[in-house]
């Protein structure tokens, strides 16, 4: 890479710092995020470590919503709010599986983020019953999806309260009772966001140049996905197909939706707003997300649909001045977080829906970069140890 290209590529990525913010926000939880382009540079031990965990005993306790952001569970057109009984300021469901057990985080502490966040994991089966998960010697865990045999992926903080507040988090997959650290070889920071029935994980992590970079691990190698057309990417889910949807940010800071199919990229964008995020799948390929004007202030407008194609149709829990689903099982059972207080406006009608459109992979001449990346993934797969 020539001088001019590196301070080309550190002028995207300043450019870009809060986009990418919103894109670690949104998936660490509902909390402001920090801006990561001047992150300091860390020796990643990458490889994999494993460590037995023994989860806290399932408790059963009421759906009663009581804190400013609850989560909610959409079935069959009707809304159901709930709270983790110990959560203080929100519930953040981040994956249902094929089975109705639910994956997320809630905070037990005083504030959103800072020295006041305590933040653990939960599991939430189908019959309402409440399992904690906190990583051994960790002070933070987020876990993101759960598949239908149980085996968990997500990051986890050893020094803040919130782990979207520590800028050299880790990710991990519990599977088993086992702890498995999943580090990709020389990140600042890796976080692991889905899991399919195959053990294939999907995730992010921030080079040492500062590029946010989309990942997929199977069987101990990690492989970068370079997604045409853009400076920055993460990978959010992946299905039991092997189709993996993201999202990604172009050179002008806008952020769009993508789904990754046999070689082939898709860009999508939801309910004609300027940027796109995308947060869970089926195997259907149906949809959730969020979409919004600007990446540093609300409104966030949920979204479902059909498929990346769309049409999309807009969610808003009722009364709520915020919705943000965040995944979708086979079932088409639908969760995420609402907020109960109105700190936002609230959208400007309750029904959108738009078609998306393919920016990438329709066009003969992006088929050829396609083919030429090999798929987008790196020449050099990383071999964990």
């Amino acid at each position: 890479m020539t001088s001019r290209t590196r301070k080309s590529v550190r002028r995207s990525i300043r450019r870009n710092a809060v986009p990418a913010a919103v894109l670690t926000a949104v998936l660490t939880g509902m909390a402001a995020g920090q801006s990561l382009a001047d992150t300091p540079a860390a020796d990643g031990t990458g490889g994999t470590a494993t460590t037995p965990v023994t989860l806290s005993a399932a408790t059963s306790a009421p759906d009663s919503p009581h804190t400013a952001i609850p989560g909610f569970l959409l079935e069959r057109g009707r809304y159901l709010g709930f709270d983790v009984p110990d959560a203080t300021v929100g519930t953040s469901p981040l994956g249902i599986n094929s089975r109705g057990d639910v994956v997320g985080k809630y905070n037990a502490g005083t504030t959103g983020s800072g020295p006041g966040a305590n933040e653990h994991g939960f599991v939430r089966d189908r019959g309402g019953r409440y399992t904690r998960i906190d990583l051994p010697g960790v002070r933070a865990t987020t876990p993101f999806k759960m598949n239908d045999y149980g085996h968990i992926v997500g990051a986890y903080s050893l020094t803040t309260g919130r782990v979207g507040d520590d800028d050299r988090r880790r990710g991990f997959l519990l599977r088993g009772g086992q702890f498995i650290r999943l580090d990709v070889p020389g990140a600042m920071y890796t976080q692991a966001h889905a899991i399919n029935n195959r053990d294939q994980v999907v995730g992010e992590y921030q080079d040492a140049t500062g590029a946010f970079r989309a990942f997929l691990w199977e069987k101990g190698t990690f492989t970068t996905l370079d997604v045409p057309g853009s400076v920055g990417a993460t990978a959010i889910d992946i299905d039991d197909h092997g189709r993996i949807l993201g999202g990604r940010i172009d050179s002008t800071g806008t952020i769009h939706g993508f789904l990754l199919q046999r070689g082939r990229y898709t860009s999508f964008d939801a309910l004609g707003q300027e940027n796109t995020l995308p947060l869970g799948m089926n195997d259907d390929g149906a949809i959730v997300g969020i979409a919004f004007a600007d990446p540093a202030t609300p409104p966030r407008y949920g979204f479902r649909a059909a498929s990346v194609t769309g049409p999309f149709t807009e969610l808003n829990f009722p009364g709520s001045p915020g919705t943000s689903p965040t995944d979708i099982n086979n079932r088409g059972q639908i969760v995420g977080s609402y907020a109960r207080v109105a700190d936002a406006a609230p959208p400007a009608s309750t029904t959108r829906s738009s078609s998306a459109h393919s920016s990438i992979g329709q066009s003969s001449a992006a088929q050829s970069t396609i083919s030429q990346r090999s798929a987008g993934a790196s020449s050099t797969p990383v071999r964990a140890e």
